[in-house]
């Protein structure tokens, strides 16, 4: 098992949730950028049979490092492996963008930038799903908070 995050906090949580529990099978990196995953992670390009994302794209403001993780992903994953990715696709309604251009001081904590959740649509996802090679095999609560995709390499 491979994990990988921008934070050099996570990573070591990781390491110490896997110490606690004898998990010695795991190896965990720190990743500063999307580009650099398939680098860091060449020993395993095509060959990884999972993988996982919950709780990580919907705080991402630029679509173009959405873009970049989703080109990772098609580069690491085997010819019959899984990907499990999990996007915010609720409307972005009016109160929506409102919340989105209120100044961080005038938010409570939990909706400020860096923990908003950026609302995409499907139709944005679903057409860089395409490009990058990866096939929709499933679905799980479309149009909401918590739409997770289910996919393998066109």
């Amino acid at each position: 098992m491979v994990g990988a995050d921008i934070s050099e906090g996570m990573i070591r949580r990781a390491r110490g949730f896997a110490a606690e529990r004898g998990i010695s099978r795991a190896r965990f990196v720190r990743v500063a950028k999307p580009a650099g995953l398939p680098s860091v992670l060449a020993d395993v390009a095509g060959q990884v049979t999972f993988i996982y994302s919950l709780l990580v794209f919907q705080h991402i403001p630029d679509f173009g490092i959405i873009d970049s993780y989703l080109e990772a992903v098609s580069r690491l994953l085997s010819p019959d492996g899984v990907a499990y990715l999990q996007f915010d696709t609720r409307d972005q309604t009016f109160p929506y963008w409102v919340k989105m251009a209120l100044p961080d001081s005038l938010l409570p904590r939990f909706w400020r930038r860096g923990v908003r959740r950026i609302r995409r649509s499907s139709s944005e996802i679903e057409c860089s799903l395409a490009r990058k090679g990866l096939k929709i095999i499933g679905e799980k609560s479309p149009r909401s908070a918590y739409h997770r995709y289910v996919l393998k390499l066109i």
